[in-house]
């Protein structure tokens, strides 16, 4: 039997290391954390005062920021 060809092995996703969530603490309003995941920014539960009050700091520190919003 021949031996097996190097491209018949199985190939390793290395992407998948690299792309590891890393989860950055950016600040906290009341019980709504904003947080920065992979480059993006997620405003994540709180209350909608909470929020409110989140999205008026991102507008006036994170002017060029978008949040996503998650419960």
């Amino acid at each position: 039997m021949s031996e097996a060809s190097p491209y018949s092995r199985r190939m390793k996703n290395r992407i998948k290391e690299h792309m590891e969530e890393q989860e950055e603490l950016i600040a906290v309003f009341g019980d709504a954390r904003l947080v920065k995941v992979n480059g993006r920014v997620h405003l994540r539960g709180g209350s909608m005062a909470d929020r409110t009050e989140a999205l008026e700091w991102i507008a006036l520190n994170l002017p060029d920021t978008v949040a996503c919003l998650r419960r």
